[in-house]
Parts: structure tokens; sequence; C-alpha cells
């Protein structure tokens, strides 16, 4: 059973993966990192299920994805890790963790 708690201005989620291994989730105000414990070489990778009829996914790099959402670009950063283009989004895969997505609006 996942566990949420708050932690100053962050909300944190906490949940049993198997194999004694951890995933933590921490959701701040323009960042969220995930993280795997303990770190014993287990890749982790994120996936982003994206429908396009909500917002517009218009790039995705190693290092970024770009989107379109009500006349606004927003660009997610991805630290530690490398994006890639799915046929139904993006993905992060990261041989280490933690792995920590920068979001941001752009004019």
């Amino acid at each position: 059973m996942p566990s949420i708690t708050e932690a100053g201005q962050s909300l944190v989620v906490t949940m049993a993966v198997g194999n004694g291994r951890v995933l933590t989730l921490r959701f701040d105000e323009r960042m969220i990192t995930c993280e795997l414990d303990p770190r014993d070489g287990t890749s982790l990778e994120i996936s982003f299920q994206w429908d396009p009829a909500k917002a517009a996914l218009k790039d995705v790099t190693l290092g970024s994805a770009t989107y379109r959402w009500q006349a606004f670009d927003y660009r997610v950063a991805v630290r530690q890790g490398r994006a890639t283009k799915t046929p139904m989004g993006w993905k992060v895969s990261g041989e280490r963790t933690p792995i920590v997505l920068v979001l941001a609006q752009r004019a």
C-alpha cells in the first residue's frame, strides 16, 4: 500500500515495488524526483502515456520533452536519465536513480 506524506512544500509517495525495493516519488512545485532503493544497479523507467486530444506532445529529445496545452508550451527537462518517444507518449529510462524531472512553462 502506498504511503503519502507531506514534507515541507513537497508531497512524497513511497511504495514497495517487489524484491525488497522501494520507489519514492517526490512532487515539488517545479520538480518531480523518482528514486528506487536499494540502489543495486537496477534500472528505473518512468512512462508517460499521452492523450493527444488533451495536450499536443511536440518533441522528445534525450534530455527533454515539450508539449502544448491551452495555448502554452511546456518543457520537462530530464536529469540523470534519457527520454525517448514511445507509440503512446514518452518515457524516461535511467541506469541510476534518482531521476529528476524539472517542469517549466515557456512563453
